[in-house]
């Protein structure tokens, strides 16, 4: 699992608050940003991150940027959130394998051809 992904589900243990809204842009990168749709303006997101037990910050940027001014404050962060990062991935993987399990469902048993169907169809339709 990438750091990224991980931080992802961080989130709601490190930000408190996030202010700030951004044009999203499509996965293939970022364009031209010199011609924006008529009412979007680009902003910073801003998020206030706990750097430290009580100690908040605000930072600005992606959440890539904000992680790696998060880890450069805090060398140690991860090492001193071991319980509560060990904990979140625990409930995201609980949370995503009964998700899955919810969404697909084995089916016990399927028949393709039921009696009769064959010869109802011409030999020039097959």
């Amino acid at each position: 699992m990438s750091v990224y992904k991980i931080f992802l589900g961080l989130l709601p243990l490190i930000a408190t608050g996030v202010q700030g809204a951004a044009l999203s842009l499509p996965s293939g990168g970022l364009q031209d940003l010199s011609v924006l749709p008529e009412g979007f303006k680009m902003a910073e997101t801003q998020w206030e991150v706990d750097i430290r037990p009580g100690k908040k910050i605000t930072l600005n940027g992606t959440i890539e940027s904000v992680y790696a001014q998060l880890l450069e404050l805090n060398p140690s962060y991860e090492i001193d959130n071991a319980e509560q990062i060990a904990a979140r991935l625990a409930q995201l993987k609980e949370e995503t394998t009964a998700l899955q399990k919810s969404q697909l469902a084995r089916r016990d048993h399927t028949e393709c051809d039921h009696a009769g169907f064959k010869g109802s169809v011409p030999a020039s339709a097959v």
